[in-house]
């Protein structure tokens, strides 16, 4: 049992190491050429997308969305979380559409116009990319909970008829 909870804590800290790398990884380029005001924001985002693709493609392998009140409690939290993560989209869009790269932060360096021109499609690119990843990972996270809750009450429901 010992070696058991060390092996699930140790398969927990791997993803986490992993999302923590892959999200510094994805915002490094903004973060070395910009003083970046949306550093936590899209480190977040990204970090939130691997774990939710965790998540999705090894949902009853996670030993702590075991009981039924974890899985409605991030039911719920998803919920929120899709439309406060709608809405930052529409910030980091108006954001995009000003073009200005005080908007993003301060340059570390003198940036050339391409330099600058590059840097913002990298933003463009990188944060859609991760909100629609965001957003469509909470949809069918969403749905295997309700999946899962469906399936054990019609387990339920089935042995209770018997």
């Amino acid at each position: 049992m010992q070696k058991k909870i060390r092996l699930l804590l140790l398969q927990e800290i791997i993803w986490i190491v992993i999302a923590l790398v892959i999200s510094s990884w994805v915002v490094l380029p903004l973060y070395l050429k910009l003083n970046y005001v949306f550093i936590i924001e899209n480190f977040l985002l990204v970090f939130y997308a691997i774990m939710l693709v965790r998540l999705v493609l090894f949902f009853r392998n996670v030993p702590w969305l075991k009981p039924t009140w974890v899985r409605f409690v991030l039911f719920i939290i998803n919920l929120n979380l899709f439309i406060f993560i709608t809405r930052k989209e529409q910030n980091f869009i108006s954001i995009y559409d000003s073009f200005a790269i005080d908007d993003l932060g301060k340059p570390k360096m003198s940036l050339s116009l391409g330099q600058i021109e590059k840097l913002y499609h990298y933003f463009y690119l990188e944060i859609n990319l991760t909100v629609v990843a965001c957003l469509v990972l909470i949809f069918l996270f969403c749905g295997r909970l309700i999946h899962s809750y469906w399936s054990l009450t019609k387990t339920r429901l089935y042995v209770d008829v018997k």
